[in-house]
């Protein structure tokens, strides 16, 4: 499957955010946040990237939290470095 394949490449933080946001288009959160928490298992400090903030965020506003939702994209816009690729 994708995810035995994706444990044995000894995934970084960076595939783990990126196969988030594969979850989040898919509307998939559950395994989205699994995810994002093993980005962070992976790489601590990625929970203060704003690609990080950006990805959490959906989430929530997915899950209809919306005042967490609105905190992570502020999170994320105040960083500076949110790309369009974000």
């Amino acid at each position: 499957t994708n995810e035995e394949i994706l444990h044995a490449l000894d995934p970084t933080a960076q595939i783990y955010l990126l196969q988030g946001a594969l979850e989040i288009e898919r509307n998939n959160t559950r395994n989205a946040r699994r995810f994002l928490d093993s980005a962070i298992a992976t790489e601590f400090n990625v929970q203060n990237s704003s690609k990080y903030q950006f990805l959490s965020a959906q989430c929530s506003l997915l899950n209809a939290n919306y005042p967490e939702s609105i905190a992570q994209f502020e999170r994320a816009l105040k960083s500076g470095k949110l790309s369009q690729s974000d």
